[in-house]
């Protein structure tokens, strides 16, 4: 099946091959729908890097990632650095729609999902939506009041929690990546509390020059929320007192209003398109043209890995 976001590449016959697969068709189809999905095929580990090597290069390792903490932090997996569990692999909350890592400049531009095992029960769905779609969607209201309004992403970050996020205790090159990425950097040695902020569009602008919503607004707003309603424990399924170490404000320090955040979470409920999951399934997302999320699961042993990298050409 093939929509304007997804494009499904599914094994037709008993004699098709996951190295029948041309990888120019996978890129392709980043390029123009934003998104591709194979199934059918029970792909291996080694055919998901095979096939995600084959399009791009440049993999990330999350260093500086807004999520690396507590239960929600990222697992490599094997002896591959690249390849990582989910964020938050373990627990069974949904993940409303966002662009990955949005609260920084340098970002991914493709990411890749393999399925080792499914979620059971139901749910734990990835969903896409086309960034472009969801903007020109929008109520005008909404897109004038994000067309006006810059986002600043503040994080708060306690000793164990930078070092885990930027992977090194070397103040100097958290300093070196905090400047590459246009990030404002602050570190008080008496508390041991490294601060950072990062101010952005929620919209982007694309080289052909076509706007589309994508940020991590949705995630970071209802992260503080559910910090401030103190069930961040319950959710997390660990004991959290914690502050939220990243939260999202105006340039002038406003939150952003919860009627704005309610339109775009409904608006892009109703667009989204789902992808269930088998063992074996691989999809790939434009980072930066297709927003991403995941449904409510009900299994917390599910396997979910990912891979974050550039497009080689």
């Amino acid at each position: 099946m093939t929509t304007e976001t997804l494009v499904t590449i599914r094994k037709e016959s008993d004699d098709a091959s996951f190295a029948d697969i041309d990888p120019q068709d996978v890129a392709l189809a980043l390029h123009t729908a934003g998104s591709v999905a194979i199934r059918g095929f029970q792909a291996s580990l080694d055919d998901f890097v095979s096939i995600s090597d084959a399009v791009c290069a440049d993999w990330h390792d999350y260093r500086g990632g807004g999520f690396r903490f507590g239960s929600l932090d990222r697992a490599t997996v094997d002896t591959e650095s690249s390849i990582l569990t989910a964020t938050g692999s373990t627990q069974t909350f949904p993940v409303p729609l966002h662009g990955e890592m949005y609260y920084f400049q340098e970002r991914p531009q493709v990411l890749w999902f393999y399925c080792q095992v499914p979620p059971a029960g139901g749910g734990g769905e990835t969903t896409v939506c086309d960034g472009a779609q969801l903007l020109a969607a929008l109520p005008q209201e909404v897109r004038d009041y994000l067309g006006a309004n810059d986002l600043v992403y503040h994080r708060r970050l306690e000793g164990s929690d930078w070092r885990q996020a930027f992977m090194t205790e070397d103040l100097d090159e958290i300093d070196r990546i905090c400047q590459a990425n246009n990030t404002t950097m602050t570190y008080d040695p008496e508390s041991d509390v490294l601060t950072t902020q990062y101010r952005t569009s929620a919209i982007v602008v694309g080289s052909d020059g076509t706007e589309r919503l994508l940020s991590s607004l949705l995630p970071v707003w209802f992260g503080e929320q559910i910090a401030d309603a103190g069930t961040a424990g319950d959710v997390l399924h660990e004991e959290s007192g914690r502050t939220p170490p990243i939260v999202i404000r105006t340039p002038e320090g406003e939150r952003v209003p919860e009627q704005i955040v309610y339109t775009v979470y409904s608006v892009g409920e109703a667009l989204e398109q789902r992808v269930d999951w088998q063992p074996g399934e691989i999809l790939a997302v434009n980072n930066t043209t297709t927003a991403h999320g995941r449904t409510e699961s009900q299994d917390p042993d599910r396997l979910i890995y990912v891979r974050m990298g550039q497009f080689a050409t």
